[in-house]
């Protein structure tokens, strides 16, 4: 396998007096042969930023479910109401009645709270049909004090629950549509 070699030379015009338009000088203060070189650099970075772009693997759907249940765990322990709820749909109903704006209390009574909130999610499934997307995660919720890992968890002082979420598609972005949860122990989820 050969490796090529490239040099990027970055051109600058000259300050004042010069022979003309197409005179440059580069960086080291050399005068280039013309102003082609200059844009023939610009070229090829502009070409090598679009094959990296194109060499990249899209995320699959099923990832992107799994990242924004990832988001929704990070933005709670932040006590980020907003960036919670920028993954719920505006047509939002749960199992307790209620809707978008029903979220932002219930999020506000328990953020508001001086104690700190740390949240794990230990695992995430996703069911992909037309559209619709069923999400179970389970997780973990300690609150009280700040827990760095999983392996610091005390299991009486933590809560366990079961989501299950429906996303639906609007646009280009999935958001939760209905949810139910369960508290099922944080013992199991460990």
């Amino acid at each position: 396998m050969k490796i090529a070699k490239c040099k990027i030379q970055v051109s600058f015009p000259i300050d004042g007096g010069g022979k003309g338009r197409g005179e440059m000088r580069d960086s080291v203060g050399h005068e280039s042969c013309s102003w082609w070189r200059g844009t023939a650099n610009r070229c090829v970075v502009i070409f090598l930023c679009f094959f990296i772009a194109g060499c990249t693997k899209p995320i699959s759907e099923e990832d992107k479910l799994k990242n924004i249940v990832n988001e929704v765990a990070e933005s709670a322990q932040k006590k980020d109401i907003d960036g919670i709820r920028k993954h719920i749909s505006k047509s939002y109903r749960d199992q307790e009645g209620n809707d978008y704006d029903g979220v932002r209390k219930i999020l506000l009574y328990h953020f508001i709270r001086a104690e700190t909130i740390s949240a794990f999610v230990r695992s995430t499934d996703v069911e992909i049909k037309e559209g619709t997307a069923l999400v179970k995660a389970n997780a973990i919720l300690v609150r009280g004090k700040e827990i760095k890992s999983i392996k610091d968890i005390i299991p009486e002082s933590a809560v366990g629950y079961r989501f299950e979420m429906i996303f639906k598609k609007e646009g280009k972005d999935w958001k939760v549509v209905s949810g139910a949860w369960q508290d099922v122990g944080a013992a199991g989820l460990l």
